[in-house]
């Protein structure tokens, strides 16, 4: 049986329930294991917003302020995910990532990390598009090249 090699763990949060759970449980196995710990969040892009710019249904100002809205959340979201896991005793690293595609962020990102893990929640705060289109965890399970654990 080939071992395996975990040096770096990344966790994805997004402020939901099921990501604070993801969150403590990275935080856990990494103190446990002696990892270091990654902590993801992703802000989306929506193409359609750059397409009602191109149609003047959308002023170029409304969306500039959109995405300083989430990129201040993101910082925040990410601050506090960093002083819970320093509390702990980790030492985690932040990193805010964009892309049009959450779960494809989180794996390009667990790829060039060489993340042995990523730890998810079950569900996010995607709300009813996760419904229609799969989820970014089950997108996540069925891309990532290494294990992923998928928190409740």
């Amino acid at each position: 049986m080939k071992a395996v090699k975990l040096e770096t763990l990344v966790v994805a949060v997004d402020g939901s329930e099921f990501s604070a759970s993801a969150l403590n449980m990275a935080v856990h196995i990494s103190a446990t294991l002696g990892t270091k710990l990654k902590i993801v969040n992703v802000v989306e892009f929506f193409p359609s917003m750059y397409m009602g710019l191109a149609e003047g249904m959308l002023s170029s100002p409304a969306v500039e302020e959109y995405y300083k809205r989430a990129r201040e959340h993101s910082h925040r979201l990410l601050s506090r995910s960093v002083k819970l896991a320093k509390e702990l005793g980790v030492d985690a690293e932040s990193v805010s990532l964009e892309d049009v595609s959450p779960a494809q962020a989180i794996v390009n990102f667990s790829e060039r990390e060489k993340a042995g893990l990523i730890v998810v929640g079950t569900r996010g705060l995607t709300g009813l598009k996760s419904t229609l289109l799969g989820s970014v965890s089950r997108a996540v399970t069925e891309h990532a090249k290494c294990s992923v654990l998928v928190a409740r």
